[in-house]
């Protein structure tokens, strides 16, 4: 009876899988979200045990719903086909959004949302097994802001919050909030940013120490920011909200934010991302339109001054080329950050894929240009992703092709001193020649790459996910022997328990796992015990 009540509490813990493994196949990747209409603008995130979120919006009933699917290390579906519905939405455009995942291992989104005729921005809290936490349609972030709200971005705090940042108003202004777990804002009213008569349009924010966060913004130069220069824009504020970085400390408490670029412009509708340097600082990386068409990094310390020259360091001195583009990764442990870019001719007629490491002195440690991944060739890629390797070295995964036209998805590494990693490179990510959108990758918990995007190789834009390992193979990888997978099929579940039993019955020395002489009661026990742990 009491070995029953165990089978059972054991069934229902465990959770149900509903998808099959990461593929070893480029030319069948593990298909997320493959229902009629459109799926786009997939993001994942990494969690600790190995697996990983998956969200993007969906078209497939009308108004772009936003979904969620957790997979497990292995690459299996966590929750049913097709996802977990987040917020039935009516829109018929797209925004950006964000995706993040808490130290706990939960799920935050925040998105626009079309509730309540404010169109306002909208988080919600998600568990490992799929609930929603926040309510039916989540938090409303910006409360009763009426007007366009710019797209969010999100972070979590080294406390354990959320916080959100949006633009709203005329001209906008930054709008920052905190949430704590129960989604209950965290400041009274949302923090401001703002300067009169010149819009700030959301790039980016990450966690700071201390509860702090870092926030980055495009400046226009005029109230037109399609006609005017936009310049690149960044604060630190504390867990209080206020600001603690000043590019001009001989104004005493005047905690102007730091001026990241300020050269010739950045890309029209271009928001760089960043990411945090471990220390409480931050390091960024964009490419310049006017001038040299260059590609830059810069990084600025915890205290808000600039390690490297202002405007930063350009990623390559080639004379009449042009860097499209700057997929930014940061290893914490070295100081050195990495960059991969499209490259063009002046006439932009051929095109290549170059990468650079910036050591944490500013120097171009690869050369004056670089390392050449491909050549200049009448091939267009795009959508580059660059994930950085332990122990140093970058991973490099981006689309053949650009523009709606057909093309495969294809990866390269490099090791600390730029040589390449894997044999034969580029590796076939998806070998499926077919349209795609919106690459997204992040670093597993086992040094794997997780890539996701959107592909147009049915009907419409389905999306898609890929697991790289190390060594380029994709898939699993090699299978480590597991006890806990005691029926050696790869995966921990509810049969294992009775493969147990049954050689636990027949007194085989398969089941004596309690490290005493003897199959007895204990090596149930002890089985369980690793069974509920899982495989690595």
């Amino acid at each position: 009876m009491r070995m029953a009540f165990v089978l059972a509490a054991a069934a229902a813990a465990f959770p149900s899988i509903c998808g099959a493994q990461w593929s070893d196949d480029p030319a069948v990747n593990t298909a997320i979200a493959d229902r009629s209409g459109e799926q786009v603008q997939a993001k994942i995130r990494a969690r600790a045990d190995g697996g990983c979120y998956i969200s993007w919006f969906d078209n497939s009933t009308g108004g772009y719903d936003v979904y969620v699917q957790r997979l497990d290390a292995q690459g299996n579906e966590l929750w049913a086909h097709n996802g977990v519905l987040v917020r039935d939405r009516g829109v018929s455009s797209t925004q950006d959004y964000d995706l993040e995942v808490d130290a706990a291992g939960f799920a935050f989104v925040v998105f626009n949302d079309d509730v309540n005729g404010n169109a306002p921005i909208t988080a919600q809290l998600i568990a490992p097994d799929g609930q929603l936490l926040w309510g039916a349609t989540g938090v409303q972030v910006s409360g009763a802001q009426t007007g366009f709200k710019g797209p969010p971005q999100a972070t979590v705090l080294s406390n354990g919050t959320f916080a959100v940042v949006w633009s709203n108003g005329s001209p906008s202004a930054l709008h920052v909030q905190k949430l704590d777990l129960l989604g209950a804002p965290v400041w009274p009213a949302p923090v401001v940013l703002s300067e009169a008569s010149r819009p700030f349009n959301t790039s980016d924010i990450q966690a700071g120490e201390a509860g702090s966060m870092i926030l980055s913004w495009v400046r226009c130069g005029g109230t037109n920011c399609v006609t005017s220069t936009k310049h690149l824009y960044a604060q630190k504020l504390s867990a209080a909200g206020a600001p603690m970085w000043d590019r001009d400390p001989g104004t005493p408490m005047s905690f102007e934010p730091m001026i990241v670029f300020d050269g010739t412009s950045l890309q029209t509708a271009n928001f760089p991302p960043f990411v945090s340097d471990g220390a409480g600082g931050a390091v960024f990386a964009w490419y310049e339109t006017g001038g040299n068409r260059d590609a830059y990094v810069q990084r600025i310390h915890a205290d808000g001054y600039e390690l490297f020259d202002h405007n930063g360091v350009s990623v390559s001195t080639q004379v009449n080329r042009l860097q499209l583009g700057a997929a930014l990764s940061f290893d914490a442990s070295t100081g050195d950050a990495y960059v991969a870019w499209v490259e063009s001719n002046s006439g932009q007629s051929q095109w290549g894929l170059y990468a650079q490491k910036i050591s944490d002195e500013g120097v171009r440690a690869w050369g004056e240009n670089g390392v050449e991944l491909l050549g200049l060739s009448g091939v267009q890629g795009s959508f580059t992703a660059t994930l950085a390797r332990a122990g140093g070295g970058v991973d490099v995964f981006g689309f053949a092709n650009c523009c709606g036209n057909a093309g495969n998805v294809h990866g390269f590494a490099l090791d600390a001193d730029g040589a390449a990693v894997w044999p034969g490179q580029p590796v076939a990510v998806c070998s499926v020649a077919s349209s795609k959108a919106r690459i997204s990758a992040a670093r597993g918990a086992d040094g794997a790459s997780l890539i996701a995007w959107s592909d147009n190789r049915a009907d419409s834009n389905n999306v898609y996910a890929q697991r790289v390992n190390t060594d380029g193979t994709l898939g699993n990888g090699p299978v480590e022997e597991c006890a806990a997978d005691f029926d050696g099929n790869g995966e921990v579940q509810v049969p294992d328990i009775f493969a147990f039993l049954s050689a636990w019955f027949a007194g085989d020395a398969s089941a004596d796992l309690d490290g005493t002489p003897g199959i007895g009661v204990p090596d149930i026990f002890a089985f369980l015990s690793l069974w509920f742990a899982g495989c690595p």
